[in-house]
């Protein structure tokens, strides 16, 4: 079976499951979350017809479970999709624009500030790492009772984290050297990474991943909850797949798979960058092979579902586990420099990885759970949902209420999975709840940086959704320190040096911009006006000052000069928006107090400073 992508079947679909679908009086015993890393949509089988034969274990889950064939992530790289993923916000707003950058070789300024605790104390201020007292996935899973694991990949965070108890993690194990080397705290790490991530990641990604899952299903009886969190490294580069998981994936068949391992090939660090020196490296940086090396990566992964289903099995969980299959964002770009990994599919939908355009964003996503009746859903549904489904699926909505307002953060802007019925002993407050995930109609995402070597299928900056309507309007400020921006919330079309509109129900593939020949600023005031004074909002008020970004490197895919440098580092921290220098005069005061929505709009509009609190 392979999944029809192209049409929308709304609310027919849905009514059906809310009607029919057994009540879910209660939560699975098993939750296996397995997010792969770079794998775009057309890299699995019953999405895409050419790759049947890659994924054979995910496309039989898809057969049997549902598909969401609209799945978005929050943006198009690792770090800030898997924040909004755990929290339930948009990157920004959780703390991550860029990715969390392990190995700052001296440029913390470009990622986040040396001395992040001495801003913890304000909650939107997470920059460096995930904020561990907002409330996640894990946290809301551990208050219900569930023993909670992550296993391989964590990036959210690297330097001066705490114990990953803190994070509501009971078990870790993580492929990064995390921890605070001031207080000797360690995360329990892999055995082997450094090589083993450039020779040999079958042995990390499944060996040790499997491993590590038994011991923990093995120390706990059957009716023990569990939320086991499988975060493989794949297909992300580098790739280094083996022998058998090349002959195994059906092609291309161009690619002589013994002469690819003539001369006692081995995986190294030379030849993931450079394809190596040897005689054969034309014929191994073939795109023929490459993208067989990338298949069978792929591959791989499928194995990695089905071991984990195998252990579901054989500790006698397999009947009441809900298992999730998803990514992070789109596969890498074809025309970068990362060898292997260039061979990501994303059908016929633009962009990659590091763009906003749905090839970038729109991921595969299939999930299974006995309780939920198989069907294929063409609903937009996204990375932040998960979180407000994950709360309401184990009844922690009023939970998750009372940390917000302790913490003094705002609703989630995310909905419930539409396939899922309220459980019976929240009946009578099905309105309430309902209006806790729904209130948002605009979602919003941002990635300020470029691809991977060239500029070529860079998209606008921002991105703004219509979550009930199919419009997607992409922005670029037309000046990179303009102040004006911030006033007035209406926004001009001239606000926008760049500004791209797309109804994707019927334009999927993003071919056809609404506002190309619009002169009259016809369709600019009819369909994108609100959707980019939203934005504006969201902006201004939502998308918090990330302080430690302190100076952002100007990408060449950007136009125009890079921002003026300043002696006084706190008078530009982004291009956006300017510290007047009454800011120390009252710094003492603002880094104790939380600030809500409503502070910040009263701040930056009584006069007695310009400082914007998000």
């Amino acid at each position: 079976m392979v999944v029809n992508i192209y049409g929308k079947l709304w609310t027919s679909l849905l009514f059906l499951l809310l009607s029919k679908g057994e009540e879910l009086k209660k939560p699975p015993t098993s939750i296996v979350f397995i997010l792969a890393d770079d794998l775009g949509i057309g890299d699995v089988g019953i999405y895409n017809e050419n790759r049947t034969g890659d994924t054979p274990t995910i496309d039989r889950m898809g057969k049997d479970g549902i598909v969401l064939t609209q799945f978005h992530v929050m943006s198009p790289v690792c770090s800030p999709s898997r924040a909004a993923m755990m929290t339930g916000r948009e990157s920004s707003v959780a703390g991550y624009p860029n990715i969390a950058d392990c190995n700052p070789r001296g440029n913390k300024g470009y990622y986040y500030d040396n001395n992040i605790d001495q801003y913890r104390q304000v909650a939107t201020d997470a920059i460096g790492r995930l904020n561990e007292t907002w409330p996640s996935i894990a946290h809301t899973l551990k208050s219900a009772g569930y023993t909670t694991a992550m296993l391989g990949k964590w990036h959210l965070g690297c330097l001066g984290l705490p114990h990953f108890n803190e994070y509501g993690w009971d078990v870790m194990k993580s492929f990064e050297d995390h921890g605070d080397p001031a207080s000797d705290i360690r995360w329990p790490g892999y055995t082997n990474f450094g090589s083993g991530f450039w020779t040999d990641k079958f042995d990390i990604n499944n060996m040790q991943t499997i491993e590590a899952a038994r011991t923990i299903f093995s120390n706990y009886t059957s009716e023990t909850k569990i939320y086991l969190s499988l975060n493989p490294i794949v297909p992300h580069w580098p790739l280094s797949p083996r022998r058998s998981s090349m002959e195994a994936v059906p092609g291309p068949k161009e690619c002589n798979i013994s002469k690819f391992w003539e001369q006692n090939f081995t995986w190294t660090k030379e030849i993931n960058k450079n394809f190596g020196r040897s005689q054969l490296r034309h014929h191994r940086g073939s795109k023929a092979c490459m993208e067989r090396v990338y298949r069978a990566s792929v591959y791989e992964f499928d194995m990695l579902v089905r071991d984990a289903l195998n252990l579901l099995d054989e500790f006698g969980r397999s009947n009441d586990a809900l298992i999730i299959v998803t990514s992070d964002n789109g596969p890498e770009v074809p025309t970068g420099r990362l060898c292997w990994s260039q061979r990501g599919n994303v059908m016929h939908f633009r962009g990659y990885k590091r763009s906003l355009y749905e090839g970038g964003t729109r991921v595969p996503f299939i999930m299974r759970w006995s309780k939920i009746p198989k069907s294929i859903i063409h609903q937009d549904l996204y990375g932040i949902d998960l979180l407000p489904t994950f709360v309401h699926l184990v009844d922690r909505a009023q939970w998750l209420k009372n940390q917000l307002k302790q913490l003094h953060l705002d609703q989630l802007p995310g909905r419930l999975f539409p396939f899922l019925k309220y459980p019976t002993n929240q009946n009578n407050q099905r309105k309430e709840l309902h209006h806790m995930w729904s209130y948002r109609t605009s979602l919003f995402a941002d990635w300020e940086y470029g691809l991977a070597g060239h500029c070529s299928g860079h998209s606008p900056a921002f991105s703004a959704r219509a979550r009930d309507s199919d419009l997607k309007l992409l922005l670029e400020f037309a000046r990179r320190n303009d102040s004006t921006i911030l006033f007035p919330l209406i926004p001009n079309r001239s606000t926008f040096r760049r500004v791209e509109l797309y109804n994707i129900s019927a334009d999927p593939f993003e071919q056809l911009d609404l506002l190309h020949n619009d002169s009259t600023l016809q369709c600019w005031n009819s369909l994108a006006a609100q959707l980019a004074a939203d934005f504006l909002y969201w902006f201004r008020f939502t998308r918090p000052k990330t302080r430690g970004l302190l100076r952002r490197p100007h990408h060449p895919c950007r136009i125009g000069p890079p921002p003026p440098k300043n002696n006084n580092r706190m008078h530009y921290r982004r291009h956006r928006f300017a510290i007047s220098h009454s800011h120390n005069k009252n710094q003492e005061q603002r880094e104790h107090t939380p600030l809500s929505s409503s502070s910040s709009s009263s701040s930056s509009m009584s006069g007695s400073t310009t400082v914007l609190h998000y």
